[in-house]
């Protein structure tokens, strides 16, 4: 659920990214739209699905299940190496997931949010 240019790199970060959207939304669906590879570089746009029933853990907040709905368009470039993804970087809109979650604040800020 992190969304941004947020960098993950290495098979243990990736495990961990992908473990806090999962914790977050338990029932993810993702549709692959979109791929493609050149050597050790590639793409996919996707779109992630789910219900936020898990708890919101993203740096510098953490927040409890909404209950709400969300779908996120996202591009991911991915760096595989040996047959294993070893670098990951995803780009989706941020203020759209935290939009669809009710997260947000009329000036931009952040609802109830905690940080840790």
């Amino acid at each position: 659920m992190s969304g941004g240019p947020e960098t993950v790199t290495g098979p243990e970060a990736i495990v961990k990214a992908v473990s806090t959207t999962l914790e977050a939304l338990p029932d993810l669906r993702v549709t692959v739209t979109n791929a493609f590879a050149d050597g050790a570089h590639g793409f996919a746009e996707v779109v992630r699905e789910g219900t936020n029933t898990g708890p919101i853990r993203l740096p510098g907040l953490s927040r409890p299940p909404t209950g709400r709905s969300v779908r996120l368009p996202e591009c991911i470039v991915f760096e595989v190496r040996d047959g294993k993804v070893v670098r990951m970087a995803p780009y989706s809109v941020r203020f759209d997931a935290m939009s669809q979650l009710g997260l947000l604040t009329g000036d931009g800020g952040f609802s109830a949010a905690r940080t840790e």
